[in-house]
C-alpha cells in the first residue's frame, strides 16, 4: 500500500466514527478523573452534612449523604468492574466490588431513613 492508499483507509474508517488510540486513552483517563472528583465532592458533601446537622441546621441531612454516596460509587464500581472485564486486572475486580457494596449499603440506608418516616 503506497501513502494515499493508507490515508484513504483512515478516512474512511474515521468517517463512521471510529475512535482512534488517542481519543480512547484520553476518554479514559478523562473516567478516572472524573470518577475520583466525584468520591472527593461526596467527601466534601459528607463533611458540610456532618457540619449542618450538628448544628442542628438541617434535618435529616442523612438523606442527601446517602443519595450522594450511592450514586458516586456505583458510578466508580461500574467503571472498575467493567476495566476489570477488559483488562483481568484483580485490583479493578475488587475495587469495583468495594464500590459497589458501599453503593448498595448507602442505598440501604437511604431505604432505611425514607422507611423509617424521616421527613425529606
Amino acid at each position: 500500500m503506497d501513502r494515499n492508499e493508507i490515508l484513504e483507509k483512515s478516512r474512511e474508517e474515521n468517517k463512521f466514527g471510529k475512535d482512534d488510540e488517542m481519543q480512547k486513552n484520553a476518554f479514559a483517563q478523562a473516567s478516572k478523573i472524573a470518577c475520583a472528583v466525584g468520591d472527593v465532592f461526596c467527601a466534601i458533601l459528607a463533611v458540610i452534612a456532618l457540619v449542618l446537622n450538628n448544628l442542628d441546621l438541617v434535618p435529616n441531612i442523612e438523606f442527601v449523604l446517602f443519595t450522594a454516596w450511592t450514586v458516586g460509587d456505583s458510578i466508580c464500581g461500574t467503571q472498575k468492574l467493567v476495566l476489570y472485564s477488559k483488562t483481568k486486572k484483580k485490583n479493578d475486580l475488587i475495587a469495583g466490588i468495594i464500590y459497589l457494596v458501599t453503593a448498595t449499603a448507602c442505598l440501604a440506608g437511604l431505604v432505611y431513613f425514607i422507611v423509617a418516616g424521616a421527613t425529606i
